[in-house]
């Protein structure tokens, strides 16, 4: 056996007949036949070392597609084929499958084709010629085709089940002709050969497995828990201390029927809970639950904001108590008259305001050729501080363009001081 391996062509024409150059291994030199190339008729050179694998060359000034791996990688296993099946004693042809179970690497071997009476290799079926064709009583009833590049096209493909034959694409391997382990026709076709009338199959178990998911999904679908809605309450106790707290309606359907309600809070606390068939009175009863809860808080002294109506619990409409910048705190507590205060709508404003002005005193001082002015001794004239926005006279300094700095924003921190030149005299 050789060593060694190249994809070289190695079937020759003898006579108008086929032959693996291997058979002709055991005659010296001298006593081996002429013998052709099967695409071009030019006489070859058997090449049937123990180093290289059994090979045949054209002479120098050949000119033959043959010898180019690709090609001939195709003849090779076109013509493995065709000598397997045309010596086949057990005309069945049978397929391996392999389960189409997620992970399940099971497989089995089905009857592809059977009862064939003669093999053909490029036999003409108008306008194709397969690579290997199977005939019954002189009609083709497989063909199949030896990929290398590009397989069995829709067109094709079409022609194939027009004619009532079977097809079968395989992918060229020098393993599925060289080696112990090459093909044999007693083998079914490799797991990879995209085969026409097969079916895909799944083994019992993987059947079971998907036909138990099926019940649980649909179990699942008619027996579940949902949350239905919503809302958010604000507790602002006594003590100085706030709560945020959530409300959840839930419901609990049955073979698809809403079979019990009740609300809890975030922390799973059950505040009221209704059984039997759930309907809009049942909804209310439970509205009703949360509205006593939020008075009992209210009678020990809690400010309660419900800003919040009930919301249901659908995308687009979910929300966290976290979320304190889409749903902010409306009081705050004022630690002088010990107290919760409303914040009301024109300090929200001027906190807006004054965040802008510092966007706009940022924007100003980061132009460095701005002039500083000092102020006189005794100048009365008034100016909008960049950091307050207040018209002043009391200013530590007067930028060039009208505007000023300050000295209460230099008091509260708002303002840092700057190195000014001297005053004018």
């Amino acid at each position: 056996m050789p060593k060694t391996s190249a994809i070289e062509p190695r079937w020759v024409l003898y006579k108008n007949q086929l032959y693996q150059v291997s058979e002709f291994a055991h005659l010296p030199p001298k006593e081996r036949p002429r013998a052709t190339c099967p695409l071009c008729e030019q006489p070859v050179v058997l090449k049937l070392g123990k180093v290289n694998a059994h090979h045949y060359a054209h002479a120098q000034e050949a000119d033959c597609v043959a010898g180019y791996p690709e090609t001939a990688l195709h003849l090779n296993t076109k013509f493995h084929f065709y000598n397997e099946l045309l010596q086949a004693t057990v005309k069945v042809l049978r397929v391996q499958q392999q389960c189409d179970g997620v992970g399940c690497v099971k497989r089995r071997r089905v009857v592809w084709i059977k009862d064939w009476d003669a093999v053909e290799v490029e036999y003409r079926m108008d306008p194709f010629r397969p690579d290997v064709a199977l005939l019954r009583q002189g009609k083709v009833i497989g063909a199949i085709e030896i990929l290398v590049t590009h397989a069995v096209d829709q067109r094709k493909a079409e022609f194939f089940e027009e004619q009532n034959t079977s097809w079968s694409d395989i992918r060229a391997k020098e393993s599925l002709y060289h080696g112990e382990k090459a093909w044999r026709a007693a083998k079914p076709l490799p797991l990879d050969a995209n085969c026409s009338e097969v079916d895909d199959w799944t083994c019992t178990p993987c059947q079971e497995r998907r036909a138990e998911f099926e019940r649980r999904r649909e179990f699942e679908r008619l027996n579940y828990t949902e949350t239905y809605r919503a809302k958010m309450v604000d507790y602002y106790f006594p003590s100085g201390k706030k709560h945020r707290e959530v409300f959840f309606v839930k419901r609990q359907f049955k073979d698809g029927e809403c079979v019990r309600a009740w609300v809890e809070t975030e922390k799973w606390n059950v505040v009221r809970s209704v059984e039997g068939v759930v309907n809009n009175a049942a909804l209310r009863t439970l509205a009703h639950a949360v509205n006593a809860e939020i008075e009992a808080q209210r009678a020990k002294g809690t400010t309660v904001d419900a800003f919040m109506g009930w919301r249901q619990w659908v995308k687009g409409s979910k929300f966290s108590p976290k979320d304190t910048d889409r749903f902010p705190f409306n009081w705050a507590w004022d630690g002088r008259q010990k107290k919760w205060l409303q914040q009301e709508q024109s300090e929200l404003e001027r906190v807006s305001s004054r965040s802008r002005l510092t966007d706009f005193r940022n924007m100003f001082l980061s132009h460095k050729a701005r002039e500083l002015v000092t102020p006189p001794p005794s100048s009365t004239e008034k100016y909008v501080c960049i950091f307050c926005g207040q018209a002043t006279d009391d200013w530590f300094c007067r930028e060039s363009d009208g505007s000023c700095r300050c000295n209460d924003c230099l008091r509260n921190g708002r303002a840092k001081p700057t190195r000014l030149p001297k005053p004018n005299s």
